[in-house]
């Protein structure tokens, strides 16, 4: 396999992307990525360092086709790359999202873990133990019917330090 070949390979099988969606990514137009994956242009050194930049690519395996097609990144790196997504992207939950979490104070991080821990063992009672059956997909319910699950279960399960962090009065978090 050539490396146009290895690279039309990356970006359709392993990245599932369009030559434009692989091409803004990396500054390259469509018809021009289109060249270089059948081979009538040559990878230039800056796409080639573009690539393996912007998509985590083995620079051996691109060259050669030798060990994985990707590099694992450091977890520092993974986390850069998530903000730089963020950051640069246009979903404005996320943006408003890790903006708020910016803003959290040092005991807010520690009823959020809390919760999270919770919710990690599969609920949110103090036993801590993994229920014998599947909760309900929450996609499939309403905003109504999450909002009575919030109130009914969630609620009446958190400290009241924690119904007070999260805005919630304790006469909401009280049964219906």
């Amino acid at each position: 396999m050539e490396i146009g070949e290895r690279l039309k390979y990356l970006r359709k099988e392993l990245l599932d992307l369009t030559l434009d969606a692989f091409g803004n990514r990396i500054g390259l137009k469509k018809s021009t990525l289109s060249n270089i994956e059948n081979g009538t242009y040559n990878l230039t050194d800056q796409t080639r360092l573009s690539i393996i930049r912007e998509f985590q690519v083995n620079e051996q395996w691109l060259l050669t086709g030798e060990g994985n097609p990707f590099v694992k990144r450091t977890r520092q790196a993974e986390l850069e790359a998530f903000f730089k997504d963020v950051e640069l992207g246009d979903n404005e939950f996320k943006k408003a999202f890790i903006e708020g979490l910016a803003k959290l104070t040092t005991e807010e991080w520690v009823t959020i873990e809390k919760i999270c821990k919770k919710m990690a063992d599969g609920n949110l009672s103090a036993a801590g133990s993994k229920p014998d059956t599947v909760p309900d997909d929450p996609d499939s319910k309403s905003t109504e019917e999450l909002e009575t699950i919030y109130k009914n279960k969630v609620l009446p399960e958190l400290s009241e330090k924690e119904r007070t962090m999260s805005g919630t009065s304790e006469e909401e978090g009280k049964a219906e």
